[in-house]
């Protein structure tokens, strides 16, 4: 059994480096851990973007149908604790009039990777988390978000006018205050999300690895020509439990795998791309229960809007022939931002707006097919601490199995 970790050192980590793309099949365990040692090392690229509403009213328009927007009472037997599906405005938001924060899980369809096609990997991935040849699949296995709901002051009118420095009452945002540092508005402002990998463990037999992949993002507002290493020094800390400047915190477990071997492998209940097989079922009944079927339109959907071109969420041969499945792959993102979306009209509408999602923490544990059945859940644990509430999450699949678990703490204004 292999099982070695690396894990960051320091942000002024190595220049990105391009690994060898080539399907070599052994590689000694010496060798293993050199190469996936640099990992961590990694310097990765920044990713700019500008927050205008646009991206994420796409997204709101993509969920349309699939995602509700009302639910029954909360005093409602579980049993009838159904959602409604409604039909957003399908007009762009203005930026610049009473511009919005930025929901809960739409900061996954900004800050696209910034990697030219001819970069992307065979499947269709990009090459920025890639560890190297033989493990050339990618999966997505959990992670956690934090939102930082409290650290600087809401933008009001009232801050603004209390300001000392004219500069800071730039309604271009191109100075960043501390007011515009703490919450993500869709008002046109310039961000960044800085990426870096904490850490890379690898587990298994020698010759059947399967490498996972630490991958941080912290999403924080920057100033036009802000220097990049200024950038970086506010925006990364050495312990990624500490804010920085970031508002949004967000860790990636990703799983590379060798090349597939015939048909998907049964080994203990886990195939070869490191997924359970066994049907799990949930532990207790659910408060909160609402269920979709995710069509191939919006998995297309959600590629755009992510600049994600991994075959198995595009290509049914590809996902079939390659990989394995019966078809099309529900993206892991994807999942997240149905789960957020989802959980957060809830919470919304049972606390008359005053909940928002402070954190989630979750695990994949089978994969979510298109055109089948997905049903996202959710149930408050028994004990809380003040206004901080913590619930179960989870989704199960057509089989009714667990395919996602995790939980999700709420703060309560």
């Amino acid at each position: 059994m292999l099982s070695s970790t690396f894990k960051h050192a320091n942000s002024r980590a190595s220049a990105l480096s391009l690994p060898q793309i080539q399907s070599r099949r052994s590689l000694s365990s010496s060798a293993l851990r050199t190469q996936l040692s640099q990992l961590p090392q990694r310097r990765l690229p920044l990713f700019y973007d500008y927050l205008t509403p646009q991206q994420s009213h796409l997204l709101n328009l993509s969920l349309t149908g699939f995602v509700p927007t009302t639910t029954t009472p909360n005093n409602a037997e579980p049993s009838l604790r159904t959602t409604t599906n409604t039909t957003p405005p399908t007009t762009l938001p203005s930026s610049t009039l009473n511009p919005t924060p930025m929901p809960a899980g739409h900061h996954l369809v900004y800050f696209p990777p910034q990697v030219p096609t001819s970069q992307l990997l065979p499947d269709g991935t990009d090459i920025l988390h890639y560890p190297g040849p033989p493990f050339n699949r990618r999966m997505w296995a959990g992670g956690w978000v934090r939102f930082n709901n409290n650290n600087f002051p809401p933008i009001t009118n009232k801050n603004k006018n209390n300001k000392n420095n004219s500069n800071d009452n730039n309604d271009n945002n191109n100075n960043v205050s501390n007011d515009n540092r703490g919450r993500l508005l869709l008002n046109g402002q310039r961000a960044v999300c800085m990426e870096g990998i904490r850490d890379v463990s690898v587990k298994g037999k020698e010759g059947d690895e399967k490498v996972f992949v630490g991958v941080e993002r912290r999403v924080a507002a920057v100033a036009e020509g802000e220097d990049e290493e200024e950038v970086r020094r506010r925006v990364w800390t050495e312990d990624e439990g500490e804010w920085g400047d970031a508002v949004v915190v967000e860790r990636r477990n990703l799983v590379f795998m060798r090349d597939r071997k015939g048909i998907v492998e049964e080994e203990e209940g886990i195939g070869n791309d490191g997924i359970s097989r066994r049907v799990v079922k949930a532990p207790t009944l659910p408060e909160l229960s609402h269920s979709l079927v995710p069509s191939r339109s919006l998995l297309f959907r959600y590629s755009a809007l992510t600049f994600n071109a991994h075959s198995i969420h595009l290509n049914p041969s590809y996902a079939r022939n390659v990989e394995g499945y019966p078809d099309l792959l529900v993206h892991g993102p994807l999942t997240l931002t149905l789960m957020l979306t989802v959980f957060q009209n809830h919470i919304s509408d049972i606390s008359a707006g005053r909940a928002v999602i402070d954190s989630i923490e979750y695990r994949n544990l089978a994969p979510l097919l298109v055109e089948q059945e997905m049903r996202v859940c959710a149930k408050q644990k028994d004990s809380n601490d003040g206004a901080a509430r913590a619930w179960d999450i989870w989704v199960e699949g057509a089989d009714g199995g667990l395919a996602v678990k995790g939980t999700v703490h709420v703060q309560i204004h």
